[in-house]
């Protein structure tokens, strides 16, 4: 799976040497055998794609320490320290952004994360992955937030009915991210 992280742009937005790709695309793979953490959270793999989804407000799982869970506890020495700084400044962007919308909107659900390996892309796995959770989360009249690393990945959750909230960087020099929201398209009965 470490090929479906192989376009991240948080990778050349700090600074990642070229011989450390490989090794930071294996630890970003591994990220897909994280288990969801209470019935509402949804682990969704199939061939060649995964998705995480995190029912909010629920225990904070930063960008470091899920780096760090993945395996990049075994990155520490190899990779450089301006990479680790990113991903505790992200984690703790990403944690203030997520609390915030819950004071605004309750429980909600949260999409961690979202790959398809390039060969893949292009036969509805991206729809196959989203598609789940939105309807749940219609039926149960919540909120969907997430947070997208590119104009791309952007325009796509848009199709899927998101809406921009907030383009916020990490430093100056590095890509913007998206925070993005999807309101309940259908009323709870």
């Amino acid at each position: 799976m470490g090929k479906a992280f192989t376009e991240d742009p948080i990778t050349g937005s700090v600074g990642l040497p070229p011989h450390l790709k490989p090794a930071y695309f294996h630890c970003l793979g591994s990220l897909t055998f994280v288990s969801a953490t209470s019935e509402d959270d949804l682990l969704l793999v199939p061939s060649k794609a995964t998705a995480l989804w995190l029912k909010e407000p629920a225990a904070k799982v930063g960008a470091l320490s899920f780096l760090w869970n993945g395996g990049g506890h075994i990155l520490f020495w190899l990779l450089p320290f301006r990479l680790w700084t990113f991903f505790a400044k992200l984690g703790t962007k990403m944690d203030k952004n997520r609390d915030a919308f819950a004071k605004e909107h309750g429980s909600f659900y949260y999409l961690h994360f979202i790959a398809i390996v390039p060969e893949a892309r292009g036969q509805g796995l991206f729809r196959q992955l989203m598609q789940p959770v939105l309807t749940k989360a219609d039926a149960q009249g919540k909120w969907c937030y997430l947070e997208a690393s590119s104009q791309k990945s952007a325009d796509a959750y848009q199709r899927m009915g998101f809406r921009q909230r907030e383009e916020w960087r990490v430093w100056p020099e590095a890509n913007p991210f998206y925070s993005m929201e999807r309101p309940p398209q259908t009323a709870v009965s």
